[in-house]
């Protein structure tokens, strides 16, 4: 029973730790710390996939070397502990270059010191690459160095981590630091049971050490994903109000073209080039401009009708004194003698997530029935 419940908590680590690797990944184009941690769960994750029996077996009989898929799995454990300290580094403030140097320079002497002590260890490993007899040896200092470097990155992140989350002031964040610290507490537990058994390998605890190493490194891919959340539904916010604008935005752009930058490249590919962010500011800085040039063709009148039509100054109301402003500039009708001038006036929201919000309303209602009849009931004036 523990034997499958350890083989299963393995492939849920190994699968998570790809999973939460890969959602980084958008978000790791834009910014620099989600890099950072999407470096570190690919590192891991690399390092539990070598850790696989199939997989070991695989790169030993391709490399022709006896255990050195734990040479790999290990280093690349050191590697990821490297990145948590650089991340630590971003986190309190203090990435520096010299900084960064150091962080590195630890990383590569401890992995050269495994690679090595390796060399001479191979011959007397046994299960799980430790030593068959307790005595002082290349395989004990591969350990010990390895071990060392594990323990020592952990109880320091395991501190900030802890400590951060202190001052975190949203739930979901400090409910992500928590697990991630809960995997460090792992991971320093995981180096004394290791060292344990380095001296004592009769020892029955090696059941115990896997479900906990399992346990941390479950945490830390629970953690990393929450806190990535809140990217995550920005971005899909963002997305989403750039998709719903684009009716408006097309109908405004074709009755005023100088107010884009770039000519249209169709809804869905809109989606898919630049900067998100710029994208967004962009498109309702045009949609703006665009109302505001067509204030001036649109008589007072016809504002006041579609307000009364549509119940107010709803959103609605706007989309039909728009479909008609759009209408008559297309149509090649002049400047108004009454103009529509409170038609839009962004300052009467408070910040730019109300206007994204107002202008998506105004986007959704443009094709509705209630604007399609009102613009039809219209007449076009005639004169130019």
């Amino acid at each position: 029973m523990i034997a499958g419940l350890l083989t299963t908590l393995e492939v849920a680590t190994v699968v998570g730790l790809w999973t939460a690797g890969l959602i980084r990944v958008p978000s790791a184009i834009r910014s620099r710390r989600a890099r950072l941690w999407a470096a570190t769960l690919f590192l891991e994750a690399l390092s539990m996939t070598f850790a696989q029996p199939a997989i070991g077996r695989w790169v030993n009989a391709f490399t022709g070397i006896p255990n050195v898929e734990s040479l790999l799995k290990h280093g690349l454990t050191a590697l990821f502990d490297a990145a948590i300290l650089h991340i630590m580094l971003v986190v309190v403030g203090r990435d520096s270059r010299l900084n960064r140097r150091r962080v590195l320079i630890s990383a590569l002497v401890t992995v050269t010191a495994m690679t090595i002590l390796f060399g001479f260890a191979t011959s007397s490993a046994g299960m799980y690459f430790l030593p068959k007899t307790v005595s002082f040896s290349p395989l004990i200092s591969y350990w010990l160095v390895y071990l060392s470097y594990v323990c020592a990155i952990s109880a320091i992140a395991m501190w900030v981590f802890w400590r951060y989350n202190l001052r975190a002031g949203s739930r979901l964040l400090r409910i992500s630091l928590k697990l991630i610290t809960v995997c460090f507490v792992a991971g320093i537990a995981y180096a004394v049971l290791r060292t344990v058994l380095l001296f004592h390998p009769e020892t029955p605890i090696v059941e115990a050490m896997r479900l906990i190493m399992y346990t941390g490194l479950l945490a830390f891919v629970a953690g990393s994903i929450l806190s990535a959340y809140p990217d995550y539904a920005q971005t899909a916010r963002s997305y989403r109000a750039l998709w719903t604008l684009y009716p408006l935005w097309r109908a405004v752009y074709e009755a005023v073209p100088h107010i884009a930058l770039i000519r249209p490249r169709g809804r869905v590919r809109e989606l898919a080039f630049g900067s998100l962010n710029l994208r967004l500011y962009r498109r309702v800085i045009e949609i703006r401009d665009g109302l505001i040039t067509l204030r001036d063709y649109l008589p007072a009148s016809v504002l006041d009708r579609a307000r009364a039509y549509a119940g107010g100054r709803s959103a609605e109301a706007t989309a039909c004194s728009v479909a008609v402003a759009c209408r008559l500039k297309v149509r090649g009708a002049g400047p108004c003698a009454d103009p529509a001038t409170d038609l839009f006036d962004g300052d009467e929201l408070p910040d730019r997530a109300a206007e994204i919000e107002w202008l998506c309303e105004v986007s959704r209602a443009y094709g509705s029935a209630t604007v399609r009849e009102f613009t039809a009931s219209e007449p076009v004036p005639a004169h130019t």
